[in-house]
């Protein structure tokens, strides 16, 4: 029995290991820069993130954090920290980093949705958010950053996500990289706080959200997945929409602003709103329809 026992347990740690390098976080190692040095790595769960990040550990708990790993790098007298949190889903890496982006002086063409300023480069690359801080903002730290993601970059294995249809209208190119996904609260309250009143009695829901300014005003589009019929109806009733039959597309007029619900299944909507007049609004319209 004693052996048996034993048995198990080197069974089961065997395979904890397993599925552990299997989803392994793309770490930094002295030989991919033989000219630097590694100075820190380090690594965060759940309960450890409080520590690391106290006060801001909780908007990644909201979108569905895994685990983080923390290095610091001397590169050419320069220093770097960076810091990579895998996050469940593809969608939630995305979501960290669209929340997480301002004033990019350039979408730096390492992935899909990758940010560069003069201080930090971000990205989203599968389920990976990485975040690549410098200490002075020159072009030759800015270079090395780029270098130090395409090692995570190659040392990942991650799926290309892909955004809902609805955002790959052309005409949204020009606006794409303002698109933002939230998953509760605290997504909001950071990417855009002024649609608080809308969810704020609802706890479970995933938005895509992209704010489009042209001269003639403003449009907002959005595609809602909601938890509960409950939700989607009390999300109507703030927006003052009574379904009709016969028609999935519902639209109502308030104080000038045009509001918009086209369901695409029971629990899936796509949703705008704007301050355009009908003319202006009707190519939009089209799209989420």
């Amino acid at each position: 029995m004693k052996r048996s026992r034993q048995y198990l347990i080197t069974i089961l740690l065997f395979a904890a290991h397993v599925a552990y390098a299997q989803d392994i976080l793309p770490e930094l190692k002295p030989a991919d820069f033989p000219d630097g040095k590694i100075t820190r790595t380090e690594y965060f769960d759940g309960r450890s993130l409080w520590g690391y990040i106290d006060g801001g550990a909780d908007i990644y708990m909201e979108y569905g954090f895994v685990k983080a790993l923390v290095q610091e790098i001397q590169l050419h007298q320069h220093q770097f920290k960076i810091e990579i949190y895998q996050m469940k889903d593809e969608e939630a890496a995305f979501g960290i980093y669209s929340v997480s982006i301002h004033k990019c002086s350039g979408m730096d063409s390492l992935t899909k949705f990758s940010c560069l300023s003069p201080y930090q480069l971000q990205m989203a690359n599968g389920r990976f958010y990485t975040s690549i801080i410098n200490n002075n903002g020159t072009l030759e730290e800015q270079v090395i950053s780029q270098q130090i993601a395409r090692k995570i970059i190659n040392k990942s294995n991650e799926k290309s996500f892909h955004l809902p249809l609805l955002f790959m209208d052309k005409v949204f190119i020009p606006y794409r990289k303002d698109l933002k996904f939230f998953r509760g609260k605290l997504g909001i309250q950071n990417g855009f706080p002024q649609l608080q009143d809308l969810f704020e009695e609802m706890e479970n829901y995933a938005l895509y959200f992209l704010p489009v300014d042209i001269e003639e005003g403003s449009i907002h589009i959005a595609q809602i997945q909601f938890l509960t019929e409950s939700d989607k109806n009390l999300f109507y009733n703030k927006l003052k929409i009574v379904p009709q039959k016969k028609t999935s597309y519902w639209q109502t007029t308030d104080r000038g602003i045009i509001r918009g619900v086209k369901e695409l299944t029971p629990l899936k909507i796509n949703y705008i709103e704007s301050n355009l007049k009908p003319d202006k609004f009707k190519p939009y319209l089209k799209i989420i329809q």
